[in-house]
């Protein structure tokens, strides 16, 4: 871990300090510290001790850990919430078409009983409207006249 390599950035954050410092140190007190990678300056660890900072805080190595559990668990609960709600909305699916069955079948079973009372109703009617004294016009005969049978009268 001493010899790990940071940026400047990480470096002035952990130290405490600005970046513009640490630039400013970079020339003077940092010297041996400094490494360049990829033409970027990098700055050991070590030089963390020269700042009065033994090492970087375990706590934070921690606090991250922690952190990642906490999310981690998190990820989980979620993870088993989709998969309860995806099975809940599988049953109401099944619940939906077993409903849209019956609705159509009760729709069915209602038009049937439409035309069935429909069928019943109409001789009815015609039973009750009818004068009982005038025959049914259906069963009458008409007799055919000629064309100069209207004279006759």
């Amino acid at each position: 871990m001493i010899d790990e390599y940071i940026s400047i950035q990480e470096f002035a954050n952990l130290a405490g300090i600005t970046r513009q410092t640490v630039y400013n140190k970079l020339d003077t007190d940092l010297t041996e510290f400094v490494k360049v990678v990829n033409n970027r300056k990098r700055i050991s660890r070590a030089a963390l001790k020269h700042f009065g900072i033994d090492e970087v805080d375990n706590n934070v190595k921690d606090d991250f850990t922690d952190f990642t559990d906490v999310v981690k668990g998190v990820i989980k609960t979620l993870q088993q919430e989709l998969s309860d709600k995806t099975e809940q909305l599988k049953v109401k699916d099944q619940q939906i078409s077993e409903l849209n069955d019956r609705l159509k079948e009760a729709h069915h079973l209602a038009a049937q009983s439409n035309l069935i009372t429909a069928n019943t109703q109409e001789p009815a009617k015609k039973i009750i409207n009818s004068d009982p004294l005038e025959p049914d016009p259906e069963n009458i005969k008409l007799k055919k006249k000629g064309f100069w049978g209207f004279l006759k009268r």
